[in-house]
């Protein structure tokens, strides 16, 4: 029969080893996380641009109607 101090060490392992199980189970989570964050990252980058880029078109468009506009005045 183990003595008093075998089963503490025995019941320390044991919790040794479910923490380890838990922090590894936790750095999983962390890196699956990190791999979501990436995505989002990219995301946002693309929808930024495509936002900036519709702005300087709408931006150049706005510009063309001003310059058709006092074109038209010039001639009236």
């Amino acid at each position: 029969m183990p003595d008093k101090d075998e089963l503490q060490a025995k019941r320390l392992q044991e919790t040794i080893d479910a923490l380890s199980a838990r922090i590894d189970a936790m750095s999983e989570a962390v890196e699956r996380m990190e791999g979501r964050l990436d995505v989002l990252y990219d995301e946002c980058q693309r929808i930024g641009a495509a936002a900036q880029r519709g702005l300087l078109r709408q931006d150049a468009i706005s510009k063309g109607l001003d310059r058709l506009e006092q074109s038209l005045q010039d001639k009236s």
